[in-house]
């Protein structure tokens, strides 16, 4: 048996052995040698004599944390700030030696090679010595290493997270990743970061540093805002690597990226054209008599508005209008104007509260990728709301905003509601059921179970009906089955 001590110097060396190719090397050859003495036979029953010597204990994977202990308090995870510059300069000096490897095989069967690949490899050591936590297992000697398609591949993963890395550094700089980072960025970098942990699958590496790093970097952001990443979080949904996915997706961050600036212009611009009919507006409601020049004010402002191709039903912009529209109710407007006034009266009751909104749901532009991804999966789908009471208008803002090809309303009776249930439920044009009202625990049972039985997605609203809200709740309770049911 190999008494404590000796595996704790083990567990040493093998934790060195991960960043020095002299002390991996060492290891392998004292592995020959006491094959050599004592052969590889062991009591029996029990694994090789080998194994239980240069076999490290079992210890936590770094690769990708997914399930972690119930007993730690989970905003202590992740706490650790991740260096994306050291990720950034990591990834590309990964990918640049992995390259190497290819060129390296197809020149060292010639006479003159061995002095450029003794120089080139000596480069690439002096450029690692600048890395933390830096492994080169690719100019292992004694590793195997995979053939030139697969070092290829790895070297693509490589580089789209330093591309990552650079367009998250950038973004930062910039004040884009305040208050949050957008969602569908995170759903590309937990893409990337997947990939790289797939395509690096079949080598013998305990991790890898960049691969965890970026993982880490996500958990913290997801974790701190409150935004669910439903795809390629988890080992057992890994993201593609091939050639064609690796460059589609290094052109997704490129492009990501021009997006993200270009909503901060459209929201600056969104700002400018608020700020103008919000000026107006208030001397509209406070002058003793109308102000034609204030009125025109406005209706070229909102004329602009639309011209820019920004949408008649904003929440902000009908907020401003309404007033203007409860003050002139009979007088006759400009087409541009009377357009939002329109859409203020579909919008708002003569209260001014918006049925189904929730207090969290603030500004123009809170959370606008979710609005845009649950409409990708919910665009020509019948919705079936349970509800305490049939709401017209917030029937008809869910189908605009979510472009739902029917919304269906129904109101529960008091009692045996499971008839109810069971007949919307089993009706073969519901394709998804939102249910917004409570039920008796046995109601709320046969509920799920109707849905399980006949495979009908169910999403809970416990904030109300408005569209955000409902594209939330939808995005975090079934998006990934709905993505998973749209892929041929």
């Amino acid at each position: 048996m190999i008494d404590k001590a000796g595996s704790t110097l083990l567990s040493a060396l093998f934790d060195l052995a991960e960043d020095r190719e002299d002390v991996r090397a060492a290891l392998i050859v004292l592995k020959d040698r006491i094959a050599e003495q004592l052969g590889d036979a062991g009591p029996p029953g029990e694994a090789p004599l080998l194994d239980k010597i240069l076999k490290p204990a079992a210890r936590r994977s770094s690769a990708h944390p997914v399930v972690e202990s119930e007993s730690v308090r989970p905003d202590a995870r992740w706490e650790r700030e991740v260096d994306l510059d050291l990720v950034l300069r990591r990834s590309n000096w990964k990918a640049e030696a992995c390259r190497w490897v290819v060129e390296r095989r197809r020149i060292e069967s010639e006479d003159a090679a061995a002095p450029q690949i003794k120089e080139r490899e000596s480069e690439l050591r002096r450029g690692r010595e600048r890395l933390e936590e830096c492994f080169a297992w690719m100019l292992d000697p004694y590793r195997r290493l995979p053939d030139d398609a697969r070092m290829g591949q790895i070297a693509e993963c490589y580089e789209n997270t330093a591309l990552a890395a650079t367009v998250m550094l950038e973004l930062q700089t910039e004040g884009l990743l305040d208050p949050a980072p957008p969602s569908d960025l995170l759903y590309l970098l937990a893409e990337t970061q997947s990939a790289l942990l797939a395509a690096l699958g079949t080598l013998d590496l305990r991790g890898d540093s960049d691969q965890r790093d970026l993982f880490f970097w996500l958990k913290v952001q997801t974790t701190r805002h409150h935004i669910y990443v439903d795809r390629h979080m988890r080992l057992d949904d890994p993201a593609d690597f091939d050639p064609a996915m690796n460059t589609a997706r290094a052109q997704r961050i490129h492009d990501l990226a021009t997006v993200i600036r270009e909503r901060r212009k459209e929201r600056r611009r969104k700002s400018d054209f608020l700020s103008k009919v919000r000026y107006h507006q208030r001397k509209v409601l406070s002058g003793d008599s109308l102000s034609e020049h204030d009125l025109a004010s406005i209706a070229t402002t909102v004329e602009e508005w639309l011209e820019a191709g920004f949408p008649d039903s904003d929440r902000a912009l009908v907020e401003l209008v309404r007033p203007i529209g409860e003050l002139l109710e009979d007088a006759e407007l400009p087409a541009a104007l009377g357009r939002v006034i329109e859409a203020a009266a579909r919008q708002l009751p003569a209260s001014g509260r918006r049925t189904g909104s929730s207090d969290r749901d603030t500004g123009t532009e809170a959370q606008p990728a979710v609005l845009e991804q649950a409409v990708a999966l919910l665009r020509g789908r019948r919705a079936t709301v349970f509800g305490e009471s049939v709401d017209e208008t917030a029937k008809a803002s869910l189908a605009e905003h979510l472009e739902l090809r029917d919304v269906r309303w129904v109101v529960l009776p008091a009692q045996d509601v499971e008839p109810v249930l069971e007949t919307e439920i089993a009706n073969p044009d519901t394709d998804i059921v939102l249910i917004a009202t409570r039920l008796p625990v046995d109601a709320y049972v046969t509920f799920k179970e109707l849905c399980q039985h006949h495979e009908k997605p169910f999403v809970r609203l416990p904030s109300g009906y408005e569209p955000r809200e409902v594209a939330h709740q939808v995005l975090r309770q079934i998006g990934r089955r709905l993505r998973g049911a749209a892929t041929p």
